[in-house]
């Protein structure tokens, strides 16, 4: 009903319509599931809730991988895939399936080193300055990346050292 204004002119809804329809669709799926899938997909981070309740829309809004790069379908929660935490200088890329997401290694994971994949494909942006992949991050998933790669000032010889290094592994 909210989206039939849009399915006659074909023009873009507002993403926020697209946002709140979204949210409906993951409420219908996450009742359709069994209890134990219910409860692990409530255990997820929610980076929006104020207060010790979390809600079924922030928990998707903060853990949802977006697949709108692979086929405009919107977004898909993996249970298990979206417990790796951001980086903008990642040690695991993601693709989509079909149904299922892929991880692959960018490059040698030693035992023990935290898993991380870019949330947002312009993270990865060499040009992209720190405050740009910050302010991003923020807007869509309400968190200020500390990455090795936005860690340290890039006016330090440590930060220039982490920059160059991390622009080395997100464009191999």
């Amino acid at each position: 009903e909210e989206l039939q204004p849009f399915l006659d002119d074909e023009t873009e809804p507002p993403p926020e319509l697209m946002a709140k329809i979204m949210c409906r669709v993951a409420k219908l799926d996450f009742e359709s599931l069994p209890t134990a899938q219910q409860k692990r997909w409530m255990g997820l981070c929610d980076s929006f809730t104020q207060g010790p309740t979390k809600t079924l829309n922030n928990v998707w809004r903060s853990n949802a991988y977006s697949k709108e790069e692979a086929d405009g379908d919107g977004g898909c929660l993996y249970d298990l895939a979206c417990r790796a935490n951001h980086s903008c200088s990642p040690n695991m890329k993601h693709s989509h399936e079909g149904d299922s997401i892929v991880l692959v290694a960018r490059e040698k994971i030693a035992k023990g080193d935290e898993l991380c994949s870019s949330y947002l494909a312009e993270c990865l942006d060499p040009k992209r300055s720190t405050s740009s992949r910050r302010k991003l991050l923020r807007a869509r998933y309400n968190f200020d990346c500390a990455c090795a790669r936005c860690g340290a000032p890039a006016s330090t010889a440590e930060g220039r050292a982490r920059a160059a290094a991390a622009v080395t592994v997100a464009v191999s």
